[in-house]
Parts: structure tokens; sequence; C-alpha cells
């Protein structure tokens, strides 16, 4: 394996680890970005030096979090996992509901404090609205990313149509 292929695999499963995601799921999610071809959990286990068991367990993961997909080969029984070709899009999707989630929490929280409260009702509206700003950008963000992805990528560009954003 080339060497930046494997530092960049070790780095993404660190970064996963930092985002709260189990380290191998880092590590596989970095090897299937790596390859140009869909992986067995044979291969993926093999390659990363983990248990098969710890391989299968994080590609459902990723899965379900729309980052790979399960594939089948013809004439082959194993299932095969390649990086999701929609992953751009599920991650503004998943980010999306994250901000969602904070803004409805702040707003709740506001609904429910006492008057008195200037000092931290000012922090919640603050809160609040810095999530909706962020919110509100990055749904100005997704066209122009579809649009640079079409002018690099043409007919291959790696999205779909962004579900419509909730209103919270």
């Amino acid at each position: 394996m080339d060497p930046a292929i494997a530092r960049f695999i070790e780095r993404m499963g660190l970064d996963a680890e930092g985002d709260g995601f189990p380290r191998i799921a880092g590590r596989v999610a970095g090897l299937l970005v790596a390859s140009a071809t869909p992986s067995s959990l044979d291969d993926i286990a093999e390659t990363l030096q983990v248990s098969r068991a710890s391989v299968s367990t994080n590609c459902r993961l990723l899965e379900n979090l729309g980052i790979a997909d399960r594939v089948s080969l013809p004439g082959d029984r194993r299932d095969y996992y390649e990086i999701s070709k929609n992953f751009p899009d599920r991650f503004f999707e998943v980010v999306r509901a994250q901000l969602d989630r904070k803004v409805r929490i702040a707003e709740e929280t506001l609904a429910e404090l006492a008057e008195g409260e200037t000092i931290v009702r000012t922090r919640m509206e603050i809160y609040r609205h810095l999530h909706d700003f962020m919110r509100a950008e990055l749904d100005a963000m997704v066209p122009r990313w579809h649009q640079t992805c079409s002018q690099c990528y043409g007919a291959n560009a790696p999205h779909r149509p962004l579900s419509e954003p909730s209103s919270s």
C-alpha cells in the first residue's frame, strides 16, 4: 500500500474518533475513499489488520450513516462495500440535522426559561442564532457545491438533490 494512503487511512481513523465515532469506522471510510473498487469484509479486515466482526459492525455503521454502500458482485455471494457516491450530500444532511437539533433545543429552552434570567436568555439566544445562521449558510452552500461538482465532474458529479430543509 502506498505510504500516503496508509497515513490517510490512519488519520481518518483518528479524525473519526475525534468526532465521537469508532476509530475503525474512520479507518474503513478512509480505505473505501482510497479504493478504486468495492472491497469485501475479508479484504478490509486483512488490509486494516483488524477482526472481520469489527469490520462488519463498522461497515454497517457507515452504511447507516450513508457514507458506504453495500454492493454485490455478479457470481459472488459475499458483501462488498464502497464509498457512497452520495457521501457529500449525506454529510450535508447529517450536519443539517445536528444544527436543527441545536436550534430546537435552544428554542425549547428559551420558551421555558424564566423571564428574570436575562444573562442566560441572552446567551441562549446567541446560541440559537449562531446555529440558525450556520443552518442558513449550509442551505445556501449546498447548491453552490452541486454547481461546483457539476462543473468539475460533469455527469460523474457525486451528488443527488438534497432533501428539502425542515422548517424549524
